[in-house]
């Protein structure tokens, strides 16, 4: 039976978000600390307090470190995947969160790492919830299809990850996404459209999302369909990192046709020095637990996630590799 996550435990977890040494993941030497009744503290750097990364780290943390392991995580809030690469690609984190697209390019020294060359000591721990590239308008707007932005004032996420993806969708059109677009928390989003500061809102983000739902109390929104062409083209362009995503008719009121379009998956990332046998449990721990609590969509950090067979090009840290594979997720 799955661990049910109390709130208490969760709020512990939070709570205890930043305490514990920083361990660090460059050697053997520098990935672990020890705190002060000699248990070994590893360091996992998430995103923005409150947000879903934190959320999610929190209760990891608080799962592991009420399982009597052997070791425990702090979780603490980061920058987002950039920094949280280089913290650990520097030693400076043990585990960190992220994008996939974007670890596996720096993995491979592709894309934004193509100057810094490959971190080739990054390793997959755990894959989770997938974000879906949702553009969004008025259901009335002049702009009803991708190939009629032209012109469109834009709204995308922070993060040069966001702005990439949000890019990535026009490319097949013809079309560039200004340097201009304004950038905007996605909480805010919906009310840069309500305010009429941008024609089009850009989400990447899991389905459903309650800032798009928040938009349709106002009024009827339209959601941009690639085809089936476009969408083969973003994904060869792509590389690794990147998956279809199908957003089925009536996910959102109003919204009565499927969407095709495509996600980026999020996940748990560390150095292959981290201890293999520490992964290990670490891995069965977080399978084991019930996020849902956390999020609805926290069942995708384990066997709910149909990704785990694919290869995205980066390989997975031995200790995770021995547990998905007693488990059957990888072969």
């Amino acid at each position: 039976m799955r661990k049910q996550i109390l709130i208490a435990t969760m709020i512990a977890g939070i709570l205890c978000s930043g305490c514990g040494s920083s361990g660090g993941s460059g050697t053997s030497e520098n990935a672990i600390s020890e705190g002060g009744n000699g248990t070994t503290q590893y360091t996992m750097t998430t995103g923005g307090s409150g947000a879903a990364y934190f959320m999610f780290g929190a209760a990891m943390a608080s799962a592991v470190n009420n399982s009597n392991l052997g070791f425990e995580i702090s979780s603490q809030a980061g920058n987002g995947t950039t920094e949280n690469i280089n913290l650990v690609y520097k030693g400076e984190s043990d585990l960190g969160f992220g994008t996939l697209d974007v670890v596996a390019d720096a993995y491979a020294g592709k894309g934004d790492y193509e100057e810094t060359g490959a971190y080739e000591n990054l390793r997959l721990v755990l894959l989770g919830h997938t974000g879906a590239n949702t553009y969004v308008v008025w259901d009335d707007s002049k702009y009803q299809s991708f190939e009629d932005l032209e012109g469109a004032t834009f709204g995308v996420g922070p993060g040069t990850s966001a702005f990439n993806l949000a890019a990535m969708a026009l490319t097949p059109w013809g079309l560039e996404l200004p340097d201009e677009a304004i950038t905007v928390g996605y909480g805010d989003m919906s009310q840069s459209m309500k305010d009429g500061s941008i024609d089009v809102a850009i989400f990447q983000l899991p389905t459903p999302s309650s800032n798009i739902t928040d938009m349709i109390s106002t009024k009827r929104i339209r959601i941009l369909s690639q085809t089936e062409e476009s969408m083969a083209k973003i994904l060869d362009d792509a590389g690794n990192g990147l998956v279809r995503v199908e957003i089925p008719a009536n996910t959102y009121e109003g919204v009565d046709y499927d969407v095709l379009t495509f996600g980026n998956l999020n996940c748990i990332f560390a150095s292959v020095d981290m201890s293999e046998e520490d992964v290990y449990k670490l891995v069965k721990t977080i399978w084991n637990t019930d996020l849902t609590s956390v999020y609805p969509y926290g069942n995708e950090w384990a066997s709910e996630n149909v990704y785990y067979g694919t290869d995205f090009g980066i390989p997975y840290h031995p200790g995770a590799e021995k547990f998905l594979k007693e488990v059957g997720a990888i072969e």
